[in-house]
């Protein structure tokens, strides 16, 4: 019998007026000649920790991990800005608007993943915060499309994070919130 698993990631949600912003900042860049896959505005988020396929039945053990991360750290603010591409601009694959250097959100994301290490594989590499704005091969950006982003600059209360579900819906992916957890 198969089994069926699930897709999931822990992220940071952002309120309405941070994502229409995003849409301008997209919409800039798309004058501005930049093509790629843009991500529709139920997609942005900041990913803290992606766990990938998770069979639903650790998901009850994995919420009860996350909790113990819950109320550790408290409200702070994120500051996004400028552009960046993955992995540089001779092949840009993903692009990116950085959040500036915050110790809240580096505690948060160490806590989270010391707390859920027992699901999904951990990432041999540093966390970098970003957000992806645009991916699948980003065509039409210059270095003086990523000056032109220097001057982008965004502010963000952080309240909270999620886990959330990434699922694909008549062709479409979509992230879907299970459950929700205070900083």
């Amino acid at each position: 019998m198969w089994r069926v698993f699930v897709r999931l990631f822990i992220s940071i949600n952002l309120c309405e007026a941070s994502i229409s912003e995003l849409e301008n900042w997209q919409q800039n860049l798309r004058s501005k000649g930049v093509k790629g896959y843009w991500r529709k505005k139920d997609n942005l988020h900041i990913t803290l920790r992606f766990l990938g396929e998770i069979d639903p039945v650790d998901l009850p053990m994995l919420k009860e991990s996350l909790k113990k991360s819950s109320g550790q750290i408290g409200r702070f603010e994120l500051v996004l800005g400028g552009l960046g591409v993955f992995p540089n601009l001779a092949n840009p694959r993903i692009l990116w608007t950085g959040i500036k250097n915050e110790p809240k959100l580096f505690t948060l994301q160490k806590s989270i993943e010391q707390n859920t290490k027992d699901f999904g594989k951990l990432e041999n590499k540093k966390y970098t915060p970003h957000l992806t704005l645009a991916s699948g091969g980003i065509q039409g950006i210059e270095m003086s499309t990523l000056k032109w982003g220097e001057s982008l600059v965004l502010r963000e209360k952080v309240t909270g994070f999620y886990l959330m579900s990434s699922v694909v819906e008549k062709g479409i992916r979509k992230y879907v919130e299970i459950e929700s957890y205070h900083t």
